[in-house]
């Protein structure tokens, strides 16, 4: 008899947004065909797991990494960080538009786009940038398939001003300009907001001042820096009636407002990260430069607030700001303030939150819709974000009760796992056992771990 399924996935429990239960799920060219409380309900299949209760999620949308490849291989190619990303659960990670040959036009979107399809174990999609030098680019970068653009509100940063071409809004004015191109795209502008003026200026005085360490690069971002900056976009965002996502939302009150500027029929959402939700600025004060990355990490007060803002709203979602550099490029031993802007995040993201949900911070539903569902709602994403049938296979299946253990240099797979320093003290309770994407099994624990 000719099977009706590729594969059957029995005795599992499902959890996405709506809610757990029971069930076992069939599978066929990548996509679910059956999800039923009965196992005989279901199609023959070609193969068939036996999950024996294990819990099911759909995979997690990693809606913020910095790969790059390229000539940026060197810290991270997309086999590497896509394998990592498999084994943190991730089945469909956002790239950033960022690297060496930054995506600004069709022909560096094109070149990006191939080499992650050569490379990826998972799937993708791909940021295009959008700065003052590259607006007549911005239809072709949407018809190339764009699932957004992004933009930086900073000048190019000096000593890699090619790395930000396309990329950029020095002020407000050329923010608002930017946001009526994108607008006519029919896409979302992702914005990294923080004032440069005031990090600028805050940078020179403590650096005057002979500060030193992880403290005194937070201090040099001050929470104001992030909070003028959203409610610059914000106002922009109102006058074109652009689509705008605040990237990485460290701080409450930037997470306020754009809770009352949705409120005001602002289209507006916001991203955040696992750094800004479960670690503060004390966790990270002896990490020195690996505890440096833009926005910093924030006071406790700060951490509980987000968080407490994150779990009732249903327009928040997750990225790691996954951005490896080398071990000489991270300089922990010299000078924070010569330190590369960023750490390895994209294995890290859902075990951080699960780990939020074995603390009973947050429950599992709330947990699968914040890293999968909303950001599909967002992005426009049909076909995922939840465990349904016509619902594209892309599953992350989770040991909730393993062993206790740490994420270290020694056992994550980017290839800035000298970075993962700052993990080594979490102990975790949760890992992902495996991870389907499209249907195909892309991570086995057992195989990797």
């Amino acid at each position: 008899m000719k099977a009706f399924n590729d594969l059957n996935i029995l005795n599992a429990k499902l959890c996405d947004k709506s809610g757990l239960r029971n069930a076992h799920i069939g599978i066929k060219d990548g996509f679910i065909t059956q999800v039923a409380e009965n196992s005989t309900k279901l199609g023959d299949a070609k193969q068939s797991a036996d999950l024996s209760g294990r819990l099911i999620i759909p995979a997690m949308i990693d809606t913020h990494t910095h790969i790059r490849g390229g000539g940026f291989s060197y810290r991270e190619d997309f086999r590497s960080g896509s394998t990592a990303a498999a084994s943190g659960g991730v089945g469909t990670f956002f790239e950033m538009p960022g690297g060496k040959t930054p995506v600004v036009d069709k022909a560096s979107f094109e070149k990006r786009r191939s080499e992650m399809l050569r490379d990826s174990i998972t799937d993708f999609r791909l940021y295009a940038g959008a700065g003052f030098d590259n607006l007549d680019k911005l239809p072709e970068l949407a018809a190339c398939g764009a699932v957004g653009f992004k933009t930086f509100m900073n000048p190019p940063l000096k000593g890699r001003e090619r790395e930000f071409v396309g990329l950029c809004a020095p002020d407000e004015q050329a923010l608002e300009k930017i946001m009526a191109a994108v607008k006519q795209t029919g896409l979302s502008l992702t914005i990294h907001c923080e004032d440069y003026d005031i990090i600028t200026r805050e940078t020179a005085r403590l650096e005057a001042e002979g500060a030193d360490g992880a403290e005194a690069y937070f201090r040099s971002h001050p929470d104001i820096s992030e909070i003028k900056a959203v409610e610059t976009a914000i106002r922009c965002a109102e006058k074109t009636g652009c689509k705008v996502n605040v990237a990485h939302v460290s701080t409450a009150k930037a997470a306020r407002l754009i809770t009352a500027a949705r409120q005001r029929g602002v289209d507006v959402c916001g991203e955040t990260t696992l750094h800004y939700l479960f670690y503060c600025d004390e966790d990270m004060a002896c990490q020195g430069g690996y505890a440096r990355m833009k926005p910093p990490f924030r006071i406790r007060e700060d951490r509980d607030e987000l968080l407490d803002i994150v779990e009732h709203s249903d327009f928040f979602y997750i990225g790691s700001d996954h951005a490896p550099f080398t071990a000489e490029e991270k300089a922990p031993n010299g000078s924070v303030w010569t330190s590369a802007d960023g750490l390895p995040g994209i294995e890290m993201s859902l075990r951080l939150l699960l780990e939020l949900v074995k603390k009973g911070r947050l429950t599992i539903e709330k947990a699968a819709e914040l890293s999968s569902y909303n950001a599909c709602k967002r992005f426009g994403i049909m076909d995922k974000g939840l465990i349904k049938e016509g619902f594209k296979a892309d599953l992350a299946v989770l040991d909730m009760n393993c062993q206790p253990y740490v994420m270290n240099e020694k056992n994550m797979l980017t290839r800035a796992s000298h970075n993962g320093v700052i993990y080594g003290s979490t102990k975790l309770h949760s890992r992902v056992e495996a991870l389907y994407v499209g249907g195909e099994m892309v991570w086995e624990y057992k195989m990797y771990g």
